[in-house]
């Protein structure tokens, strides 16, 4: 059996998931989940959603994810983040994947800037990679 993930921050660049797994992302979409912000973490470079009526999040929607490396990305989320079956729109259309999203106590940790994944590609990515 296997997983679609809802990819909003990190992970919705291959450098991360070839850092964390060993390989390129797998097929993607893209994707929207409505009622969610992402939002920069306090004194990261990293981001996680937090619910809000009206916003919405971009991302892509990662297809086929086996539960081995399922477990793995359980692992690099770590203790901030709980995975959550959320409903995404993939061209309009809804559907149900799997969201890491912020847990209630770490949600105070959320900022109320924006994250940006062209800042962190230019920025980031290069040096976080290196610490995985």
């Amino acid at each position: 059996m296997t997983h679609e993930i809802f990819c909003y921050g990190t992970l919705m660049f291959p450098e991360v998931w070839k850092a964390i797994l060993g390989f390129k992302r797998l097929k993607t979409q893209k994707a929207v989940l409505k009622h969610w912000s992402c939002r920069k973490i306090y004194g990261e470079c990293f981001p996680g959603i937090v619910p809000e009526s009206g916003a919405y999040t971009s991302g892509v929607v990662m297809q086929g994810v086996c539960l081995n490396s399922l477990k793995v990305l359980d692992g690099y989320e770590g203790g901030l983040y709980q995975r959550r079956i959320l409903t995404i729109y993939v061209e309009g259309q809804p559907r149900l994947a799997q969201v890491y999203v912020l847990t209630n106590a770490a949600r105070r940790l959320a900022s109320t800037e924006v994250w940006c994944a062209e800042e962190f590609s230019v920025r980031e990515l290069k040096q976080f990679c290196a610490t995985l």
